[in-house]
This record gives C-alpha cells, structure tokens and sequence, in this order.
C-alpha cells in the first residue's frame, strides 16, 4: 500500500507531505507441524494451539498459521515464517536441523511442544552445552502418572518474562487450576545456565523440580521448550491461562 502522511499546520508547504510503501501482512506467519495428526479431534494438540493463536471470528488475533505433517514440513522452505511450532514431533531429520539451526540464527522462533511420539534420542543429538544446538535440556524418560490420578503443577521460576506473566503471584487461582499429569525429565547443562543462553523458565512440582519451560538464544533467535503434551498430558487447555500464555509464547 502507499502511505501517505500530511502536515497542514505549517506555511512551508513544500514540506508538509511525504509518501511512501509499504508491506501489509494478514498477520504473523506461523507453521505449525503435527506430529500426530491422527489423533481423534477431541484430542488433537494442533486443533488447541490453532484455536488458540487464530481463533475463529470477527476480530482477528494477528496469527495466521499453517498446519502440516512430518513429512509435509521436511519440503517446505522456512524462510516465509516468523514462528514454528513442532508438536510432538518424533524426530527431526539432519537436513531439518541444519535448516532450523540457521533459520533461528537469523531470528527465527522455534517452540517444541514434547509427548509420547517424542524419540529422545533424536532431539538429544541436537543438545549442545556451547549453545549453538537447538535443545536447551537433555531428554532423559516420560515421567508422571499414566493413569492421570496424580499430578504436578507449574512453579515458574522467571516472574519477570512476559510468557508467564498471568501465572504471577502466590496463590495464583491459574496455577492451582493447572494439573500436569505426565512430561518429559530433563537435564538442562550447568555450563549452558551459566553461559546465560540458556533459563528455565518455570519447573514441576515434583521433588526433582523437573523443567517444565525452557528458552534458549540461538543466534538472534530463540528456542522455546515445553516438556509436556497440552492434550493428552494435561487440563491446560481447558483453563484461560492456556490461550494467554501461548499467545505471549
């Protein structure tokens, strides 16, 4: 479009008008890769994070996402999207890596969500103490209750980042409406929490304290890691927080 900008307060009339272009975009492109697209449509993870970064209706969220599968996402060029986001993706290929590794270098935004088609040792190949790998913790196994009797809760541990800012506060009424039944255990790197590329976020309940989010500098991208499935794993998205945090995410 062309802008056009006047000023008509002024007698010099020969600098009171400027034109230029400019882009307008539909809104922030996001890819979002589903890796379990079979999955029945009351559980699909990608249905929630779709609903919830461009939800149907008159007024418009500013997101416009995407949605393919593995196999979609190894052909596809990433240089078109702001934001990418792997759903419990099984394994990324070396030639995906590579890709992703340069396109967060030069300021892209990659959020993992992890669950059970997650294979951890994939992912912990791309873990790297020096920060220049894409995966801010170690994947160690699935913890929590199988049977979604018992859970954990979030502990942030960053009330200062804006992702986590409506679960600020103690006796937050989001956080204890949260349950986390099941997630991944990780080991996040002492060198690379002291190198400060590296922080988490906000932590499990559990007496191990499990990392729960975790962020990395890449370049001048980030790397966002949640270690649970929001569908099969948890109630998140049931609770507003959800929708608020992810749009923040």
């Amino acid at each position: 479009v062309q802008v056009e900008v006047e000023i008509d307060t002024d007698g010099l009339l020969s600098d009171n008008r400027r034109y230029w272009s400019a882009g307008v975009s539909q809104g922030v492109p996001i890819l979002l890769v589903d890796g379990k697209p079979s999955t029945p449509r009351a559980n699909s993870e990608a249905l929630y994070l779709v609903r919830a970064l461009a939800p149907p209706g008159d007024v418009l969220s500013g997101n416009v996402v995407e949605v393919v599968t593995e196999t979609q996402f190894e052909g596809i060029s990433l240089d078109s999207y702001r934001v990418i986001i792997l759903c419990n993706m099984y394994r990324i290929s070396n030639d995906r890596r590579k890709a992703l590794n340069a396109w967060v270098s030069d300021g892209g935004g990659l959020v993992m969500f992890l669950g059970d088609e997650v294979d951890e040792l994939s992912y912990n190949q791309q873990e790297d103490d020096l920060g220049g790998g894409l995966m801010p913790l170690k994947l160690n196994t699935i913890a929590g209750d199988p049977s979604l009797r018992n859970w954990v809760q979030l502990v942030p541990q960053s009330s200062q980042h804006p992702i986590l800012r409506i679960l600020e506060g103690g006796q937050n009424p989001f956080l204890e409406a949260i349950k986390i039944f099941r997630w991944w255990s990780g080991t996040v790197s002492a060198d690379a929490l002291n190198a400060g590329h590296t922080a988490v976020l906000a932590t499990y309940s559990n007496p191990e304290a499990s990392p729960a989010i975790i962020e990395k500098s890449v370049g001048t991208g980030r790397v966002l890691v949640v270690t649970t499935a929001i569908a099969d794993w948890t109630n998140w998205t049931s609770d507003p927080s959800f929708v608020v945090t992810l749009l923040e995410i």
